[in-house]
């Protein structure tokens, strides 16, 4: 008479693992460090990154990304705020779009020069600041600084 052992999480679907054998386990898990008596199925391959799919077999990585296993399939996810902006995973999720002027909170949106100005993009929002002896003095950076200052004195300047 076979024994059957319990695997480590309760399951309706248990598969024998060989036709001579007397190890169940759950599906989706595998006996990887191959101590059953110890601890049973204790892989679940379908959700094990290092483990995906079947013992040993780890998600590959790329530049920024978090691998992860899903239904024995290795994926990835980014790792906020990176993003794949060039469509190639050879260099993983490359950009950082919280700092980067071309792809400032998201990929390809590039921030726009502006007249008597600096652009950076901080926290993934584009930020101006004028150049010395500048201003923005309507509040619009559509048109940049618009202002001249000489001498501490407001100079209109004059758009054609």
């Amino acid at each position: 008479m076979e024994s059957i052992l319990r695997p480590p999480k309760p399951t309706a679907n248990l598969v024998k693992s060989g036709a001579a054998s007397a190890t169940y386990f759950a599906a989706g898990f595998k006996d990887c460090d191959k101590d059953y008596a110890k601890n049973g199925c204790e892989i679940n391959v379908h959700t094990d990154p290092n483990n995906c799919g079947n013992c040993g077999i780890k998600c590959g990585g790329c530049a920024n990304a978090v691998p992860t296993c899903k239904s024995g399939k290795g994926e990835f996810s980014c790792t906020a705020p990176y993003q794949n902006c060039d469509n190639s995973w050879s260099d993983g999720w490359e950009i950082n779009v919280s700092n980067d002027v071309n792809n400032c909170g998201g990929c390809r949106k590039k921030c726009s020069p502006v007249a008597h100005a600096n652009v950076k993009c901080s926290n993934s929002k584009c930020e101006y600041t004028c150049h010395p002896g500048w201003r923005n003095c309507d509040n619009n950076w559509m048109n940049g600084c618009e202002t001249e200052m000489r001498g501490g004195i407001l100079q209109e300047v004059a758009e054609v």
